[in-house]
């Protein structure tokens, strides 16, 4: 699937929104929460780069929403009601590794949580086979 470069035609895409919206610049600033001069510098290109949010909430203003799509045209979304793993020190498991139980050794370990992760990626990807 050819998807068009959003940085490219980020003017385009404000100006999609605000039609959307039935709003000027004016008012789409007051609907998004954002300046009049940040909306008129996105669609004349002199600024390219934007916060997410910032798009988000010109894109909320529009009746839309910002979703990821795969190569293949399929939605990515976010594992729902899924609460983030953490380990002792409350902080996040990494995302790109397998979470497992942790199995204690019989030599030492220092204290952490239940789950722990393999960083050797081949070994991680031998369990996914499995």
């Amino acid at each position: 699937m050819d998807l068009p470069d959003l940085t490219e035609r980020l003017g385009d895409y404000v100006r999609i929104l605000r039609r959307r919206a039935d709003a000027s610049q004016r008012e789409m600033a007051v609907l998004a929460g954002i300046s009049t001069a940040t909306i008129s510098g996105l669609e004349s290109a002199r600024i390219t780069d934007v916060r997410l949010r910032t798009f988000a909430r010109l894109a909320g203003a529009g009746g839309c929403r910002i979703v990821l799509i795969d190569h293949d045209g399929g939605f990515v979304e976010p594992y729902p009601g899924v609460v983030p793993l953490l380990d002792a020190g409350d902080r996040r498991l990494p995302a790109h590794l397998d979470p497992r139980k942790w199995i204690e050794p019989s030599h030492w370990t220092p204290p952490h949580g239940p789950l722990t992760f393999d960083r050797d990626r081949a070994e991680r990807d031998r369990r996914r086979a499995e």
